[in-house]
Formats: C-alpha cells, structure tokens, sequence
C-alpha cells in the first residue's frame, strides 16, 4: 500500500470497485457502488468491509455475487498513486430490497481472505515453543499468513490441537495465553496496511508514544486562540463527531473481574489447590502512565465501599492445571511455578479494563491514514463552557477527555470519494492535574 502523491484531506480522487470470478472476467461496479465500510478492530484477527449497491445497471444478473467472488478496493490521489488497496472475499449478500422496477439495492459483505481459508480447514497436529511462535507457524502454515509478535513471558510448551478445532480458533488460543512477566495481556488482530497478522503486548502499544505531533482536534480552534476562526491546518485534523457510549461502566468491570477475584488452580500432579488472590493495581501500576499517573482517574485504590474494589472478590474460578504431561517440556496448561498461573487472571483483568473508557470520534480519513490501528493518537476537546475571544487552546482544554488514546476500532467509510474514519479509542491513565479542576458556576 502506498501513500505517495498529493491528495486534499477530505477527498480521494478515484475509487475503484472490481470484482474477480473464475465464472466472468474482472468488472468494475464501482458506478453502482453508493458506498464503502471497512473496519479494523484490534480484537479480531481480521477486517471486514461491507458495500452498498444501488443498482440500476443489471449487476444481480452480470456480477452474479454469489459468495464466491474476490472484491479489490483501491482508493487513488490526484497524481493515480494508490491510497488504498485491499482486497476481500465476498461473504455474500446480506440484505436486498427491490426499490423499483428498475433499480434495487443490497448490501455485500465481505472479509479477508485468510478467514474464509481458516473456516475450511480443520486440522489435528503437534507444535512446540512460545505462545507466540505457535501462534505464528498455524498461520503460516494453515492460512499462508505470518504473524508479527512481540516476546511474551511465557516459556517453551508443547500443545497438541484436535482436529475440531480451525486455524484461526487455534491462533487465539496461542494469542489468549501469551502475557508479559506483569501479566499484561497481548492483541491479537489485523489491519489494512500489512498483509501479516499482529500479536502485541499492551504495555508496549501504550509505551510506543502517539502518532500525531499536533492534536486531533475538536471544536472551532484555531492554532493559537479557542475561539479564533479556524485555520486550514486544522482542517486536516478536525473532529467531526464525538461520543460516549457504555463510559465507565464499574459494575460491568466487576462482572468481569477487574478490580479483584479469588483463583484456585489446581494442580493435579503435586501441589494440589492453591489459591491466588488477583489485585488490580498490580498489573495496572505496570502499564505505561502516558497521560501521567495511572491513579486515581482511571481507577481509585482508595476509594472505599467497606474495601477497596481491589480488595473484593465478586467470582471464584478453578482451573485444573496440568503437571508433568510431558517429560520434557510443559503443556499448555502447565508453567515452571504454580504462581505464574496469576498472569491469567491479570491479563484478563487489564483485557477488559482497557475498555473502560471508549471514546468515539469522526476524522478525515486520509489524515488518519490505514496504518493506526493499535497506535496513540493525541486527541483536543475544548471543555463545556463558551470559550472567549481571548482564551488560549490550553485554558479551555477538557483535561478528563482530552489526551493520549490507544486506537482499538477504526470503520473507514467512502462515500462520494469522501473519505472518514470514526475512531474507537481508550486511555488507561488521566491528566493527574484534573482535581484542581473547579466547577464553573456562570
């Protein structure tokens, strides 16, 4: 994928739709196209598009989508450079609706290529080594698809899949197993930009610093002054729609076991039942603090319902842990001390957490560029009170909502050659100067 060539913030010059079959010769529908969804999503090792057809040009008959079709999207800049070129397998058609005698519209679903290949195959086989280079040879080797990974703490393991089980389910149960020595859990997923699967440790995501040297911003702000007149630098990092959805939801997290838990492995070679009491702060104290410290914004260690939320335990889970299965080396289940068991509960602990605090946002797309997902991104939103000719950018800055954001969802949209991206970013940490904050009363 390239990004050379001169394009304007908002607009690409072409997009091209073309479907190949082994039925028909290459076309391209891109006329009846009204519309193009792509999304990326840090959770899955996959993107997936959609289209929406309008068609008045005899496509349902010509194209004949079918679910067996590959769909290349190219997007190119004034100079014909490509922005965009991916390519997808048709899933199938997942809704139509006649609009007219001549004209009807559906909607096409679509998916990267590996997907469809992992759900035809199902395979019984012995690997060896880290999480992640387990990970890394069923991709290859099943899928033709490699993964980049960052060391997890995990040692060398020996696991044998049955043969129920598909490449891509074999993957995340690599991907699930694979923490840091702080038990900081790694993402699992694919973006549009790189052809490889990537397996990344969250503290190393969060320590990798934001993208953007210039904020992303939100509001009619000028360079210099809050309430100026918007200048054309601006224009390419606009904000164009923000929301919260499910913000902070403490309850959930604690459904989730997030804050504290009770764990018993049990260990059925030697040691018995041992149980392990999981601490939040622990594992959270360890993430990069990127907006400053980690408390007591995001998490309050001492706030107190009769104890702290670290110190209860709302579930109590069991896991039969293996010993000894191998002579040589551990089991999937197995590790060199029984305490190290504790990096499960702790990677699930901080997986959920860092949903706590999703924002959504609406930028120009090719601003943002494909290659973001999985990066920081610094974010403005001026506070909720007028701002003044007089006031600087930094005056009326919402310090609780503004910051350093790690991008979890991207959904690129093209319609009409307009290019956005709607954002789902989170932050684990908060501007430690926020409770000198005062309300104001005007």
């Amino acid at each position: 994928m390239s990004t050379t060539g001169k394009h304007h913030p908002l607009y690409v010059a072409q997009t091209k739709i073309i479907v190949f079959s082994d039925r028909y010769p290459p076309r391209e529908i891109t006329k009846i196209v009204a519309e193009v969804n792509m999304y990326e999503n840090i959770g899955l090792p996959y993107v997936t598009a959609r289209l929406i057809v309008i068609d008045s040009a005899n496509a349902s008959n010509a194209v004949q989508l079918q679910g067996q079709e590959k769909i290349q999207i190219i997007a190119l800049d004034s100079e014909a450079q490509p922005i965009l070129n991916k390519e997808f397998i048709c899933m199938g058609v997942e809704f139509g609706q006649k609009v007219g005698d001549d004209k009807s519209a559906y909607v096409v679903k679509l998916v990267e290529e590996h997907v469809m290949l992992s759900n035809l195959t199902r395979f019984s086989k012995v690997y060896q080594g880290k999480p992640e280079s387990i990970c890394n040879a069923v991709c290859s080797e099943q899928l033709g698809v490699s993964v980049s990974s960052d060391g997890s703490a995990q040692s060398d393991m020996r696991v044998v899949f049955p043969f129920t089980v598909s490449p891509l389910e074999a993957a995340n149960w690599m991907a699930a197993r694979c923490t840091n020595a702080s038990g900081i859990p790694f993402y699992f997923y694919s973006t549009m930009d790189d052809d490889s699967l990537q397996l990344k440790d969250i503290s190393v995501l969060l320590g990798q610093g934001p993208f953007n040297d210039k904020d992303f911003v939100y509001g009619t702000n000028s360079s210099e002054l809050a309430g100026g007149p918007e200048d054309q630098d601006i224009l390419a990092r606009k904000i164009t729609n923000y929301t919260i959805n499910n913000n902070e939801d403490t309850l959930l997290a604690m459904a989730r076991n997030v804050y504290g838990g009770y764990y018993n492995f049990v260990d059925t070679y030697e040691y018995g039942g041992q149980e392990i009491i999981h601490d939040l702060t622990k594992p959270l104290g360890s993430l990069p603090a990127v907006n400053g410290s980690a408390f007591p914004y995001n998490y309050d260690p001492a706030f107190s319902t009769g104890r702290p939320y670290h110190k209860g335990q709302n579930t109590y889970s069991t896991q039969i842990v293996t010993r000894k299965l191998f002579d040589d080396t551990n089991s999937f289940l197995e590790e060199q001390e029984l305490r190290n068991h504790l990096y499960k509960a702790e990677s699930r602990a901080i997986y959920s957490f860092m949903d706590q605090q999703p924002i959504n946002i609406t930028v120009p797309g090719i601003s943002l560029g494909f290659d973001k997902l999985g990066k920081q991104m610094k974010i403005y939103i001026q506070k909720d009170i007028p701002a003044e000719e007089e006031s600087t950018r930094e005056s009326v800055k919402d310090k609780k909502r503004s910051g350093i954001y790690l991008i979890q969802k991207v959904m690129y949209t093209i319609f009409q050659n307009r290019l956005t991206a709607t954002v789902t970013a989170t932050k684990t940490s908060t501007d430690p100067s926020l409770g000198g904050e005062q309300l104001n009363k005007n």
